[in-house]
């Protein structure tokens, strides 16, 4: 009640009784078809957050498309040792990288 005094609007509804729970798991437990687990994992977030329903809230933002010409693979994994050896402070060895290409770094 205090929190609807305050203007925050109504407080969150009471979390399911844990035979909720317990019955979702039974409900996947024994299960053959895979179907209803990866339904389980879709809503994950919906069953324990119950007040904040995916299909109501915005989606995640992606980041940008870059413009230009698309990297080789040769060029993603000569940036991705870079980042690498950047955030470790170790280096690899020419070729030790993957055999495909990366020899030439």
């Amino acid at each position: 009640a205090r929190r609807v005094l305050e203007g925050r609007g109504a407080p969150p509804p009471p979390p399911p009784p844990r035979r909720y729970y317990e019955s979702l798991l039974a409900r996947v437990s024994g299960e053959t078809n895979p179907i209803e687990g990866f339904w389980l994992e879709a809503m994950w977030y919906d069953v324990f957050h119950p007040d904040n329903l995916q299909a109501f809230s915005t989606l995640c933002a992606y980041p940008a498309v870059p413009h230009g010409p698309a990297m080789t693979d040769e060029q993603m994994r000569a940036a991705a040792l870079r980042r690498w050896s950047t955030r470790t402070g170790r280096s690899v060895p020419p070729g030790a990288w993957l055999s495909t290409g990366a020899g030439s770094l």
